[in-house]
């Protein structure tokens, strides 16, 4: 089984884009997007796009997470039960329970 790697482990994207236009270029950093896979294939990938296209690239990519995780926090939000609710179908039940009861007693 793979080990899962701590993700102080890993190269943000911050760091990778300094690595690529020659602003960060320690070893520490190259050791670790070379002994990650991730990382070593997201270097490659953006190697291949100019600079200017990376960092619009990175901007859209985080604005349409932070879209998709506010959607998805949004429909979380629509599913709560409210206690009202709670309250309404109690009320409903024991209406139909008194209703029962006083018809069962009227028929006999």
């Amino acid at each position: 089984m793979k080990k899962i790697k701590k993700l102080s482990e890993t190269p943000d994207d911050d760091m990778l884009l300094e690595y690529l236009q020659n602003l960060n270029s320690s070893k520490e950093l190259e050791e670790k997007i070379l002994n990650d896979e991730f990382a070593k294939e997201a270097a490659e990938g953006l190697s291949a796009i100019d600079a200017g296209k990376r960092l619009l690239l990175k901007n859209d990519l985080n604005s349409s997470l932070k879209k998709l995780t506010n959607t998805r926090n949004k429909r979380k939000e629509k599913f709560t039960i409210q206690p009202v609710y709670y309250i309404a179908v109690f009320l409903i039940l024991l209406l139909v329970i008194v209703s029962y009861v006083v018809i069962k007693k009227f028929y006999r």
